[in-house]
Formats: C-alpha cells, sequence, structure tokens
C-alpha cells in the first residue's frame, strides 16, 4: 500500500488534526493488546455504547497521529490501518461523534451493529447530506482518506445542509438501508449461516457485521464468483479459517483466482487429502 498521497496531504495540511482509523480485530488479539498498551494515551475506543463495551478491543479506535512523521510511524506500528481523518476537534470528540456510525438505527428503528466506516457504508452514508445526523457524524471533519488495493484516496463529504439538526441517531430509511446493508450475497449467506449452531453464539445484530466481514474477506482472498465468494464466507464464519489459510488451500487458490478451479473443489481435495 502506497501511503505517498495521503502523507503529501499532510504535509499541505499542517494545522489539522490527524488520527487513523483501525479496527481491533484485523489483528492478532495478543499483538493488537501489546500495540494497544504502546498507544493507549492516545487511543480512543468507538464502542461508547455500554452493550459494546465488552467487545471493544475487537472494535474500531482512534489513534492521535497528529502530524506527518507521526502518520507515517502510525502506518507502519498499524499497517492494516482502515482510515485517516483530518479533523478540526480533538480525536477524544471525534471518537464521541463516530460512535454513533457503530449504531445506527434501521427502517424498523431497531438498533444494529456497523462497521460503517468501511468504503461500501460510508460512501453512501456520506452523500446524504440533507439528514440530521449527517450534521453530527462528519461535523469537523476537513478529509477522510480509504486504502483500496494500491493506494490511499479521498473520500467526498459534502457540507451538510440540514438546518437546525437536533438528532444526533444515524437513522436510515428504506432506500439508504438496502443500497448498504441489503446486498443480496450478505442476506444469502447470512440466512444460511443463520442454520448453523455456530451463528447461535453471537446476537443477531452482530450476525450480519460478521457475515459481510466474512465476505469482504473473500472478495480480498480473490474469490472473483459470486458462489466461491459466498462458500469462502459461509466456512470462514462456521470456523474454517484454519482451513482457508492452510498452505495447501493457499497455493490451490491461485487456481480459483484464475479461473480454473472451483473453491468446492479445492476445500473438498484439502479436507479429503
Amino acid at each position: 500500500m502506497n501511503p505517498d498521497k495521503l502523507l503529501e496531504a499532510a504535509q499541505a495540511t499542517s494545522e489539522s488534526k490527524i488520527s487513523l482509523l483501525i479496527e481491533g480485530g484485523a489483528y492478532d488479539e495478543n499483538i493488537f493488546a501489546q500495540l494497544h498498551e504502546q498507544c493507549t494515551a492516545r487511543m480512543y475506543s468507538l464502542y461508547q455504547h455500554p452493550q459494546l463495551l465488552e467487545a471493544r478491543m475487537a472494535g474500531p479506535w482512534l489513534l492521535e497521529v497528529n502530524g506527518p512523521q507521526a502518520l507515517a510511524n502510525g502506518l507502519n506500528m498499524f499497517p492494516l490501518t482502515a482510515g485517516a481523518i483530518f479533523h478540526s476537534t480533538s480525536a477524544r470528540s471525534l471518537a464521541v461523534q463516530l460512535s454513533w456510525g457503530c449504531t445506527p438505527l434501521n427502517p424498523e428503528k431497531q438498533c444494529v451493529l456497523s462497521r460503517f466506516y468501511i468504503r461500501e457504508v460510508l460512501e453512501p452514508l456520506a452523500q446524504r447530506a440533507e439528514t440530521e445526523w449527517h450534521s453530527f457524524l462528519f461535523q469537523g471533519i476537513q478529509q477522510w482518506w480509504m486504502p483500496d488495493q494500491h493506494d490511499w484516496t479521498q473520500i467526498a463529504i459534502p457540507p451538510s445542509t440540514a438546518k437546525g439538526a437536533l438528532d444526533h441517531a444515524v437513522r436510515l430509511d428504506e432506500e439508504t438501508w438496502a443500497q448498504i446493508y441489503d446486498r443480496p450475497e450478505v442476506t444469502s449467506v447470512l440466512t444460511q449461516w443463520q442454520t448453523f449452531p455456530s451463528a447461535q453464539a453471537f446476537p443477531p445484530c452482530s450476525q450480519r457485521n460478521m457475515t459481510t466481514k466474512a465476505l469482504d474477506k473473500a472478495q480480498a482472498a480473490g474469490m472473483g464468483t459470486s458462489a466461491d465468494r459466498k462458500l469462502y464466507a459461509l466456512v470462514y464464519l462456521n470456523g474454517g479459517k484454519p482451513l482457508l489459510e492452510s498452505t495447501t488451500v493457499q497455493e490451490a487458490l491461485i487456481d480459483v483466482k484464475q479461473g480454473k478451479r472451483k473453491l468446492m473443489d479445492v476445500l473438498l481435495a484439502a479436507e479429503q487429502g
């Protein structure tokens, strides 16, 4: 991941405060605990809701890295950084502000757990400038950068247009909800996974989030067809991470990515071998 554009932006906006957005769950639990201990005075959890406190280590955090050099050091320390935010408020205040994005309300007014900071969700949310919650969720944010496959790119956040906004809660209407959360693959895999005992160990508010994350991992692993992505995600959710990450499967995934083999055949061969 080439950070040059991001570092150049930091050089050009020396008056901005900068925070990295980090997911604890992207790292080995023990490794992240050690990193958190080193940076605890500069890290602020986005899991502010009382019911999320026990899961905060695996959730999203802001790491204060004011200045280009601190930014570069932070990227080296946390290579799986999910985003970089240039802002005018303190990092502590920004964490409280962004915490509302972690628990949006669906059209039925039910609170759900959301990885709102991933590109597929953040970009549509950023365009809802007419809503009350937009003015609170994005206030004081000057630039929001996200990594893609090779580079860092900036997310477009238009100015909020709501007048007299009072409601901080991120209330999603049917159109936005369908655009962000009702991806057909997510619904398909979630429905299948919920028939397995492994899904029952997690609250319903977490199951969709975990399913989306598993499909993101399938995409990152190079699964080019919907069938392979859904199978990869379902195996991952059912405790098959060691199998998927085994040397045998990893080597065979090259053929899957090139369309020469199906993931189902690779997994069956690995289990039989």
